[in-house]
């Protein structure tokens, strides 16, 4: 992929099948269920706190990333918090998670917010340089229990 070819743009209610598709594939939740997420994915559209960017090549999205402005107890800024970052198989490795990561941080700084933080499965070893190749470090472990 050129990526100068590639283009980065807040998604649209168009582009849910795509990113249900990458999702499935890319980020290995193949059991997803499609009706429950075009639920999902109305509502987070509809939000205003969340960013939802989607990297189109040739005229398709080949990848997207999902962010939500939040707060915290110990600082006073807001921060963004990338809730889900995936690239279509095919198109890893050439350039369209950075494109995304570039454009969250602009989004950031437009708003004069500058912290962006995530979570990434262990597994994800790949991801996790990725990440680190992008400037962020590793700060401490996600926890979760299904109750």
């Amino acid at each position: 992929m050129k990526t100068e070819n590639a283009k980065i743009r807040p998604a649209t209610d168009g582009d849910r099948r795509r990113i249900e598709r990458i999702i499935k594939t890319a980020l290995g939740y193949s059991s997803m269920d499609g009706e429950k997420f075009i639920n999902r994915y109305k509502k987070i559209l509809a939000d205003r706190a969340f960013v939802t960017l989607v990297c189109e090549y040739r005229g398709e999205v080949v990848g997207f990333l999902g962010a939500r402005k939040e707060i915290s107890y110990e600082q006073d800024d807001e921060y963004i918090r990338i809730l889900a970052l995936a690239v279509d198989e095919k198109m890893q490795n050439a350039g369209a998670g950075g494109l995304l990561i570039g454009e969250i941080e602009a989004v950031a700084k437009e708003n004069g917010i500058h912290l962006i933080a995530l979570s990434s499965n262990f597994k994800r070893t790949a991801a996790h340089k990725f990440y680190e190749s992008k400037g962020f470090e590793k700060t401490s472990y996600a926890f979760k229990k299904k109750i």
